[in-house]
């Protein structure tokens, strides 16, 4: 048999003693099945993975906003400081 049975498993077959078996269709069809399962696990761990990244930024930036913030606070108290002695 030539034919690749994923591409055999696509064709619509007529009976005939030159085409692949039902249980050759069959085994196309699941060989199908297979990738396209394949294929959506993979999608779904770059999706997995892309959360994962903008997760650990998420709280990249948090963090770096707490310190921005405390900065700031310590130097609104200088300038407060400094106006005092004016």
């Amino acid at each position: 048999m030539g034919l690749d049975l994923r591409e055999a498993s696509k064709r619509g077959w007529t009976s005939s003693t030159d085409t692949p078996t039902t249980t050759d269709l069959q085994i196309g069809a699941l060989m199908r099945i297979a990738d396209a399962s394949e294929t959506m696990a993979l999608r779904y761990q770059e999706l997995i993975d892309n959360r994962e990244h903008w997760r650990q930024e998420f709280f990249r930036i948090a963090n770096q906003n707490v310190i921005l913030r405390h900065q700031i606070a310590g130097l609104k108290g200088v300038l407060t400081r400094l106006r005092k002695r004016l």
